[in-house]
């Protein structure tokens, strides 16, 4: 972050260097209406979902990501489908 802010510092005036404009990031995997698809599965027992378990876990919502969206995520994220 304030290597990028030098190198604008370098680059463009000084108002411009002095604000952070938005840093894009990667995109997400899933967009807004999937996560809350996602989100409405986890709401219910994972057997209603298909899955022979009593309740969900990190590793079962992985499965669950990659299974029905295609995509991966790592423990940690999936984790967060789950705070």
């Amino acid at each position: 972050m304030v290597y990028n802010w030098l190198q604008r510092f370098d680059e463009d005036s000084i108002e411009k260097a002095a604000s952070n404009a938005s840093c894009p990031g990667q995109p997400p995997k899933l967009d807004h209406e999937e996560r809350t698809e996602v989100h409405k599965v986890l709401e219910g027992l994972p057997e209603s979902a298909g899955y022979d378990a009593e309740e969900w876990n990190t590793a079962l919502v992985q499965r669950l990501l990659e299974e029905q969206f295609d995509v991966e995520y790592s423990r940690t994220s999936a984790f967060r489908f789950l705070t």
